[in-house]
C-alpha cells in the first residue's frame, strides 16, 4: 500500500470511533413527560432516545424511555398532531392516543433538515403539552431533542 494511502486510511480509522459517539449522543432529548393513564399507569417518562419517524413510515418522532414507555408524535399529512404513548415492547397494543382538541396546550416545532444520517432524515423537535381526555387520561410535557433520526 502506497505510503499517502496507509496515513489516509490510518486517519480515517481513528475518525471512526468518534463519528459513532457523536451519532449516539445527537439523539439525546431534554425534558420529562407526566402520563396518567389506566391503561399504562401513572409514569413520569424521562426520554434517552429520539427517533425519527421515517424509520416506521410516518412523519413525526419517538420518545424512548428508559421506563418501557414510548411517546410517540405523529404529524398526519393534513398536519394534525396526535400524542401516542404506548408500551416499547407492545407497541401494537392500544396503550393511550391524545388528539390535538384534547389539549389545551399544544406547541409543536418539528422542521425537515436537509441532513441524512444512514438514510434518515434528521428533525429537530420541541414540544410542550397538556392534554386530557374525557375518560380522565392526562399528560403534560415538554421535550426538546435537537437531533431525531
Amino acid at each position: 500500500m502506497k505510503p499517502a494511502l496507509l496515513l489516509l486510511v490510518s486517519g480515517l480509522a481513528l475518525l471512526c470511533p468518534g463519528c459513532s459517539l457523536y451519532r449516539a449522543e445527537m439523539g439525546e432529548p431534554t425534558g420529562r413527560v407526566v402520563l396518567q393513564s389506566p391503561t399504562l399507569g401513572n409514569v413520569t417518562l424521562n426520554p434517552v432516545l429520539c427517533e425519527s419517524g421515517e424509520r416506521e413510515f410516518f412523519y413525526g418522532v419517538d420518545f424512548l424511555g428508559n421506563q418501557g414507555i414510548t411517546l410517540r408524535l405523529i404529524v398526519e399529512p393534513t398536519g394534525v398532531p396526535s400524542l401516542r404513548f404506548f408500551e416499547a415492547a407492545h407497541p401494537l397494543n392500544p396503550g393511550t392516543l391524545f388528539r390535538r382538541q384534547d389539549c389545551s396546550r399544544f406547541e409543536l416545532s418539528l422542521e425537515h433538515t436537509h441532513v441524512l444520517i444512514n438514510d434518515i432524515r434528521d428533525l429537530p423537535v420541541s414540544l410542550t403539552f397538556e392534554c386530557r381526555t374525557a375518560s380522565g387520561e392526562s399528560a403534560a410535557g415538554h421535550l426538546v431533542a435537537d437531533h431525531c433520526h
